[in-house]
């Protein structure tokens, strides 16, 4: 079974400085790829998907299907 991620209005805000805002994303397939600038947040990003990071708002929901 593959996981589904669903990101809702994800915010992060670390040590007075938004780092991620308003991120909504659903996520189904078996492959992601993120792509970006350097220092634009995709490790932050990551961080939150795996629950290694509390956003300060909006979900982040992870289903097994």
């Amino acid at each position: 079974m593959a996981p589904r991620i669903a990101l809702s209005g994800v915010g992060l805000i670390l040590a007075g400085k938004a780092v991620l805002s308003d991120i909504t994303l659903p996520l189904s397939e078996d492959r992601l790829g993120i792509i970006g600038r350097h220092g634009s947040g995709k490790g932050t990003l990551l961080r939150v998907m795996a629950g290694l990071v509390a956003p300060t708002a909006g979900t982040v929901r992870l289903e097994r299907v």
